[in-house]
Parts: structure tokens; sequence; C-alpha cells
């Protein structure tokens, strides 16, 4: 079983640091908001997969204060999730690359696994898609770019 969530947001209302103009609060934070609405709207099921392009990831990135030799989020290799090759990519990389975070709720969950951060250029500015996938799966699902159907606006 697979279940996804698009979520909008201004990047116009972030600054360099990836910090709200109005209240300074951190993209994470809204990440995390996104987080739990997801839960909300999927009760048994936390979102394990955080999908944005790369000026959405560098955002997040920004606003959890990383240092200069770290980036995140794993490049689908095309238009696949390749954790292999990205590890191997890595090795040949100046950067530290950040695969995944904390869950909203890691702290108050024992089921709720890391978001696993994934590049899709594909998706634009101000979108993120938020996906489940069911842990039966067999080894042989492919996960996919997730494109802009089926939207649920929210904003915060």
């Amino acid at each position: 079983m697979e279940i996804q969530e698009h979520y909008y947001f201004s990047p116009f209302e972030f600054d360099v640091n990836g910090r709200r103009h109005t209240d300074g609060t951190p993209f994470r934070e809204i990440v995390k908001d996104f987080e739990r609405d997801f839960r909300r709207r999927h009760p048994s099921h936390f979102a394990c997969f955080f999908f944005s392009n790369n000026c959405t990831m560098l955002l997040l990135q920004y606003s959890c204060d990383t240092d200069g030799n770290t980036i995140y989020g794993m490049d689908l290799i095309e238009g696949v999730f390749d954790p292999e090759t990205n590890y191997n990519i890595e090795k040949y990389s100046k950067y530290k690359v950040v695969y995944g975070i904390d869950s909203a709720y890691s702290q108050i969950d024992d089921d709720a696994y890391p978001l696993t951060l994934l590049i899709d250029d594909k998706l634009p500015d101000g979108m993120v898609v938020l996906k489940y996938l069911d842990d039966n799966q067999n080894d042989d699902t492919v996960l996919t770019p997730v494109g802009v159907d089926e939207k649920v606006l929210v904003r915060l």
C-alpha cells in the first residue's frame, strides 16, 4: 500500500537561513506540521518519504543549521529511488549526505521511522510530497517520482 499527500508553501516567505520572515519559524518546523497533518489524515501510518526539488531541499538543509560540508537528500536516479548508486556517488563527494531526518514523532512513538529525503526536480518550488510505503511491499517495489496529481492543498 502506498499513501501520498502533497503540501504547499510559499518559498518567498523564507530567508536564506530557512526561517520564515514573519516569525522566524524554521522550515523544518513546517515540515513537522506537514508530518502531523499526514498522520491526522492517515492515523495508522507515518510518512516515511519526503520528496521535494533541490531548492526546497536546500531550504530544509539551511533551516537545520548544517555546516557547509553537508547536503540533504538523495537524488532520484533516472526517476527511481536508488540508494546504492547514491552511496557510491557519495564515496567520491567532498560532502556528507544526510539521507534522512528524525520524524516529528520520533520522540513520542517508537514506530515512527526517520523521514527519508528524496530529491525529485520534477516537483515545482513550493511543493513537497510526503509518502508512506507499506513495509510488506516486496523488494521489487520501485519508488518512483511522485508527480503532481491528486493535489491536497494545505496552507500553514
